[in-house]
C-alpha cells in the first residue's frame, strides 16, 4: 500500500521486513512474491542494479515453484530493468517470453503489459511502425478488460510514436 501511495522508501521497508519473515518461516512464494515486489520499489527509485538483482532471484523462485505466472511476471519487470539500462536486445528478450507465458496462462492484462513493453523497446530501437502494432495489440487487450488507466496510457504511448 505504501508504494502505492509513493511512499517508495517505506514501501522497501516494509518490503526487507516481509522478506525477512518468509525466509525465517521458509515460505518461498513468499519470497518470490516480496523480492518482485522490492523490484519494482528499487526501480522507482531509480536502483536499476538492485532492482535487477531482487527480479533475478524472484524469477528463480518462481521457476523453482513452477509458478508460470509469477515467472511471466518477474520477466516482464526485467524487461523494464534492461530497457533503463540501454539494454535493448535483452529487454526485447524478457518481454517476448513474458508475452508468451502470459499467454499460456491466459492472463491478457499481462499480455497487454508484454506488448506496451515491447512497444517502448521498439520505439527506444527506433522501430516505430513495430512499436505501434505492439501498442496497438496492446491498447485493444486493455480495452477489452475495461483498464482505462492503461488504455489511457497505451493511447499516450500510440501518439508519441505517430509524431
Amino acid at each position: 500500500m505504501a508504494q502505492v501511495r509513493g511512499e517508495v522508501e517505506e514501501a522497501r521497508s516494509y518490503g526487507q521486513e516481509a522478506l525477512g519473515l518468509y525466509r525465517e518461516v521458509g515460505d518461498v512464494r513468499g519470497q518470490a512474491d516480496a523480492l518482485l515486489d522490492l523490484g519494482r520499489v528499487t526501480r522507482e527509485r531509480g536502483e536499476v542494479e538492485e532492482a535487477r538483482s531482487y527480479g533475478q532471484e524472484a524469477l528463480g523462485l518462481y521457476r523453482e515453484m513452477g509458478d508460470v505466472r509469477g515467472q511471466a511476471d518477474a520477466l516482464l519487470d526485467l524487461g523494464w530493468v534492461a530497457r533503463e539500462r540501454g539494454e535493448v536486445e535483452q529487454a526485447r528478450s524478457y518481454a517476448q517470453e513474458a508475452l508468451g507465458l502470459f499467454r499460456d496462462v491466459g492472463v491478457p492484462k499481462g499480455q497487454a503489459e508484454a506488448l506496451r513493453e515491447l512497444g517502448s523497446v521498439a520505439r527506444q530501437t527506433g522501430d516505430l511502425v513495430l512499436a505501434a502494432s505492439y501498442l496497438q495489440e496492446a491498447l485493444r487487450l486493455f480495452q477489452a478488460i475495461g483498464a482505462k488507466l492503461e488504455v489511457a496510457k497505451t493511447e499516450e504511448m500510440i501518439g508519441q510514436v505517430r509524431v
